[in-house]
């Protein structure tokens, strides 16, 4: 079982916790000002121990997150959109936004770089995430968005900002043609989400997944590994002290 968290604008709550089944419901209805950017296999209602933390699945698409000087945000945006496309991917097929402050958020569907959809969630996604963002960084892409435990805030669009403003969807060809000055004005009123195409399977971009994957996982581990060690110090010095 899968969950996320939201969380509505103006309440004095924290976030609030529902089932992954219910995400786009409760985006439509609720509009919450923000949900967890993945899924998450655990409600954390109780204290977990390392391995738990070790072993927590997450599921979701590749997120990226510009935030700085407008001008070399949107320079940078640019920039790795145009090295996806280089790559093959075909860009009207993510998921972008301005934020409505002084960002960008673009989302890549799984299966762009996943051949088979992980359905019970993958240990240390954004982590692997993260691995991949280093691999295609620019400057003003923030990297502290990949964190681990319940997840990263991640806001919702068509939903009123307090500075009067909203994060709406654009299309590739319009976020090329975004500048500095029309930015405030785009973010002004919510829009209607574009069509867009279907994802298909990148091969540089599964390469890159995979081997994210592979370190994420070998590091994992080794942590696991100076976990046991750690734990069994004790032991060893009573053993060590008893002779």
């Amino acid at each position: 079982m899968a969950f996320y968290f939201f969380y509505m604008q103006g309440e004095k709550t924290t976030w609030q916790l529902a089932l992954s089944t219910e995400r786009q419901r409760v985006i439509a209805e609720k509009k919450p000002m923000y949900v967890t950017a993945l899924d998450v296999d655990n409600a954390f209602t109780e204290d977990l121990t390392a391995a738990d933390t070790y072993g927590i699945r997450y599921s979701g698409d590749l997120y990226f997150d510009f935030d700085g000087d407008i001008g070399d945000t949107l320079n940078d945006v640019k920039a790795l959109l145009s090295g996806l496309k280089a790559k093959g991917v075909d860009l009207d097929s993510l998921r972008l936004y301005l934020t409505g402050g002084r960002g960008v958020h673009i989302e890549v569907p799984a299966s762009t770089y996943m051949s088979v959809a992980q359905k019970n969630g993958v240990v240390g996604l954004p982590l692997i995430y993260k691995e991949m963002a280093n691999a295609l960084f620019v400057e003003t892409l923030d990297l502290r968005v990949y964190s681990s435990g319940r997840g990263r805030m991640w806001r919702c669009p068509h939903v009123l900002r307090d500075n009067g403003r909203y994060k709406v969807p654009v299309t590739a060809d319009e976020l090329f043609a975004v500048t500095p000055d029309n930015y405030v004005a785009m973010c002004s009123a919510p829009r209607a989400e574009p069509p867009r195409n279907p994802a298909s399977l990148n091969a540089e971009l599964a390469l890159l997944y995979s081997i994210s994957k592979d370190k994420v996982e070998k590091a994992i581990q080794k942590r696991k590994q100076r976990k046991v060690v750690a734990d069994l110090m004790p032991l060893r010095k009573a053993l060590y002290h008893a002779m």
